[in-house]
């Protein structure tokens, strides 16, 4: 297609385009004059004044030939540039041999043309009915309203220029053109450029005549671009895009389908069927009586049938696991398929499998330090079964339950305990039946120092074991413990991290023990991926049961709340545990969500706090923890960053490291509040101290996002103080007791769950994870002292006294920096069933679960 010169080159035939149109038009040149002008008469001669006189010959200059104005075939269409940066102007196109005249822009506008036309109609009816007195008005009326007013460009003072309406053929304005040009830049894939020059044509007339129609078109063209170079996704887009404004817009459909046919093979292959099950919903949505609608239709039901087929097999030969794989892959492919619901309930009901959602997983490695994610909270109440295990702590005290003994008691005034253990168990139970000799093997080893899992506080507590018969065992205490549960929640079965899964064969003793070292029970790690963990029954239930429960969970990583919470709506997962308080809020107000989901609290919060490294030379001045510890506006971290919110229903601020509800916190403790002046005064007396500077500190810092986020606002305030603190990451191995030319870090900032803190403070202080005297060697003398005295004491009423005292001390001497508790909330869905009320870890009494069949059977 022709392009337009510039504009200066217009100008140069401008001013003699009246002219040239007189000497196109001819005797019709009277249509194109300025209003108002009055033809000049000649000057007359009087020859017969003087007939003999002879005049000079005059010679008469030659006027130039005009130049003939361009004809519509010789004109080009503006550049993009000149659109953009030149003033507007309008083609006028003459009936005489397409002549052109280019023009400043015309009013009215668009339909320049039909509008003029349809007021002089309305002109001409009105001569009905107008008296002789009138037509003189009416007919320069009528004069006027068969003319186009138009102004050349760079014309000024002069009057505009008229042109009578039937001479005109047509007139392309500048919007015309700049939508000749998009038409050119499609053509070219130049949909950058094309799409400036649309926009500013909507934008300025939104019903511009054609501009629809261009943007359709543009929009197809760039369709065609992402289908060659295999985006589809941004292919439907433009389509969809046109859909919403012309449905029936031409080829639309066959575009539509061609794209879709693509996205669902592309899924398909990457097993994603609730993605191509969306595609297919896209176009019955949009051309519901297209082919490829019917036939895809009709492939996820084959699809489906195969893997029920596939189920059944499986079922028939015993591999229930299988069965379920196959059946869940059905659901997943085509929730329509014929009588699916009780079909699934077959193959759902006996291998019962729990999606979890979560934001971390546990390492594939064993962590050798006591800093504990959430993932490995889960993984240790899965993979370990204890003596006994904490059965709520509703009341700030924790309750034990045992799952091995019928009864037990203590004896000669609790120097020792009886205990009678189980001869039998459920089949849904997780744990085996466990015999006193194996228990005794255990307890045995503890108190053993040549044994690796001698442990200096149990030894100390526990003088021997005797096993009494195969179901019987007695311990004797040297000295009688605060409380019996509590030291004896020791791990009696911890799964293997490999398949391991028995049944339990009838005829078996259960006294005939091969390996007395670790009975197999709990869950075991099955499967560990990048993005998700299986962890399985490791003692299968038996065929033939009446009803089965949880036999497997599947725990499915995702990078946010968010797309986990999108996962649980939709039914890719069925719980979401540790949600964000700002998450649960929003829950807890839903009441459409809450009509499928249960909403359950945690009994006991989890503390964030921060402790000093004992090997820190910075860290051991206390002026410097104290300037630490005013420091820190813990309100405004807990508001603006944890809970995301002024409620404090879901978090507060706390003084220890244990809940705010726990027996050890002592009355003498106050809040410590964000006091500037006296973090500013403590960190001068600690500079001085410190030898005029304050060393830079390093924090370690869980692998947890709301940690995380805190801990950078944690830096930031101190930085204020001018305390410098780098973040680092949490050491891999033990985080004390290492021999090093250099600390590693000076302050640790993690989460904990104190349920006893009688027994659970020393290992915590020490950082080890174990009450080991030797631990205590960094530590101050009060403070070794106090500790010792509280695991000595053996009076509840004086363990409550010292458990209390050492609590005031600890916050006095800042030997820790509380910030705040958060209560975690279990969210799942209704089919789920038997998780008991407020528990104290998210998988209480798992293996009392039941899941109930279901599947998702919304389209997506």
């Amino acid at each position: 297609m022709p392009k337009l010169a510039p504009q200066k080159r217009w100008m140069t035939w401008i001013i003699t385009c009246t002219i040239a149109f007189m000497a196109v038009c001819g005797d019709d040149a009277r249509v194109f004059a300025q209003p108002g002008g009055d033809t000049a008469e000649p000057a007359a001669t009087d020859s017969a004044e003087d007939p003999d006189t002879e005049e000079p010959e005059v010679e008469t200059p030659t006027e130039p030939e005009p130049e003939p104005l361009p004809k519509l075939e010789e004109m080009e269409i503006p550049s993009a540039e000149v659109l953009l940066r030149e003033p507007p102007v309008d083609w006028i196109v003459l009936k005489r041999d397409d002549a052109v005249i280019v023009v400043e822009p015309i009013s009215p506008r668009p339909n320049t043309l039909r509008i003029k036309q349809e007021a002089l109609d309305a002109k001409i009816k009105e001569r009905q009915g107008i008296p002789n007195s009138g037509l003189e008005a009416y007919r320069k009326e009528l004069e006027e309203a068969r003319l186009l007013a138009l102004r050349l460009p760079d014309q000024e003072d002069e009057a505009d220029y008229l042109i009578e309406l039937d001479k005109i053929k047509q007139i392309i304005h500048h919007e015309d053109l700049m939508l000749r040009r998009v038409d050119i830049l499609t053509g070219e894939e130049n949909f950058d450029l094309a799409y400036e020059l649309l926009n500013i044509v909507r934008r300025n007339t939104p019903n511009w005549p054609g501009a629809l129609e261009r943007h359709n078109a543009l929009l197809l063209a760039e369709a065609d671009r992402k289908i060659a170079d295999g985006d589809y996704q941004s292919a439907l887009a433009r389509t969809e895009e046109i859909y919403s404004r012309t449905p029936d817009y031409s080829g639309l459909p066959e575009k539509v389908g061609v794209i879709i046919d693509n996205l669902i093979r592309q899924a398909l292959n990457e097993q994603e069927w609730r993605r191509a099950r969306h595609f297919h919903r896209r176009l019955e949505t949009m051309y519901s009586s297209y082919p490829d609608v019917a036939t895809w239709t009709n492939r996820f039901a084959q699809m489906a049938e195969q893997q029920l087929s596939e189920a059944e097999r499986e079922r028939s030969s015993g591999n229930h696991l299988a069965a379920l794989d196959h059946a869940e892959q059905a659901a997943a492919i085509w929730p329509a398929t014929r009588n699916l619901r009780a079909r699934y309930r077959t193959y759902a009901d006996r291998y019962q499998r729990l999606h979890v959602g979560v934001l971390d997983l546990p390492s594939a490695s064993d962590n050798t330090n006591v800093v504990q994610l959430p993932a490995e909270r889960r993984a240790d109440r899965l993979t370990r079964i204890r003596f006994f295990e904490v059965d709520h702590a509703n009341d700030g005290s924790a309750h034990y339950n045992t799952r091995f003994c019928d009864r037990w008691e203590p004896l000669n005034l609790g120097r020792e305990a009886v205990f009678e253990l189980r001869e039998s168990r459920q089949p849904w139970e997780a744990q085996p039946i466990v015999t006193a000799p194996q228990i005794a093997w255990q307890l045995a080893a503890r108190i053993d120092p040549s044994s690796p899992s001698y442990n200096e506080r149990f030894a100390g507590y526990v003088r021997s074991v005797d096993v009494t018969s195969p179901f019987s065992l007695s311990v004797n205490f040297s000295r009688v413990p605060i409380r019996t549960e509590a030291l004896l929640s020791i791990p009696l079965i911890e799964a293997s991290r490999t398949d391991v899964s028995t049944q339990v064969e009838e005829g078996t003793s259960p006294v005939s023990v091969v390996d007395v070292e670790k009975a197999a029970g709990g869950f075991h790690v099955a499967e560990q991926t990048a993005d998700s963990v299986v962890y399985r029954r490791t003692i299968d239930e038996p065929d033939d049961l009446r009803l089965y429960h949880l036999a497997e969970i599947h725990e499915r990583l995702y990078e946010d709340v968010d797309a986990a919470m999108q996962a649980l709506m939709r039914g890719e997962v069925s719980m979401l545990v540790n949600a964000p308080p700002w998450h649960v809020a929003l829950l807890r107000e839903d009441e459409e969500l809450l009509k499928s989901f249960f909403v359950e609290k945690s009994a006991v919060p989890i503390t964030h706090v921060i402790q000093f490294n004992p090997a820190s030379e910075a860290m051991k001045n206390r002026e410097y923890r104290r300037a630490l510890a005013y420091g820190v506006n813990r309100e405004q971290i807990l508001t603006d960053t944890v809970l995301q919110s002024e409620s404090r229903e879901l978090g507060r601020i706390v003084n220890g490291p244990f809940s705010s509800q726990s027996y050890a916190n002592s009355a003498l403790v106050q809040s410590r509040p964000y006091d500037p002046l006296s973090a500013i005064s403590l960190t001068l007396a600690a500079r001085k101290q410190l030898g005029g500077e304050l060393p830079p500190l390093r924090m370690a810092v869980a692998d947890e996002t709301i940690v995380r986020a805190a801990a950078l606002d944690l830096v930031d305030q101190w930085a204020r103080f001018g305390i410098t603190v780098e973040i680092v990451d949490v050491p891999e191995g033990p985080l004390v007791g290492v021999e090093s030319e250099q600390v590693q870090w000076d302050l640790l900032y993690h989460t904990v769950r104190i349920t006893e803190p009688i027994t659970q403070l020393w290992p915590f202080l020490t950082l080890t994870g174990r009450a080991q005297v030797s631990d205590l060697d960094p530590f101050p003398d009060w403070l070794r002292q106090e500790i010792i005295e509280l695991d000595l004491a053996t009076d509840w009423r004086r363990a409550l006294q010292l458990v209390s005292r050492l609590h005031l001390h600890l916050w006095g001497e800042v030997m820790i920096i509380p910030l705040w508790e958060v209560d975690e909330y279990l969210v799942y869905r209704k089919n789920v069933r038997g998780v008991p009320v407020s528990p104290v870890h998210p998988y209480e009494e798992i293996d009392r679960w039941v899941i109930e069949s279901w599947f998702a059977e919304d389209l997506p």
